[in-house]
């Protein structure tokens, strides 16, 4: 059996997102963001 799936919170993706980017002038900066988000939130960073 499956863990049921969260809803999805518009204005909570769009404040991370935001909070990620408000610092970069590229897509390659962008992408840095969310890529050490993603290392904070396994733990790993």
């Amino acid at each position: 059996m499956r863990a049921k799936q969260p809803r999805r919170d518009e204005q909570r993706e769009e404040r991370i997102g935001m909070e990620i980017i408000v610092d970069a002038y590229s897509a390659e900066e962008q992408a840095m963001g969310w890529y050490y988000r993603s290392l904070r939130l396994l733990g790993a960073g």
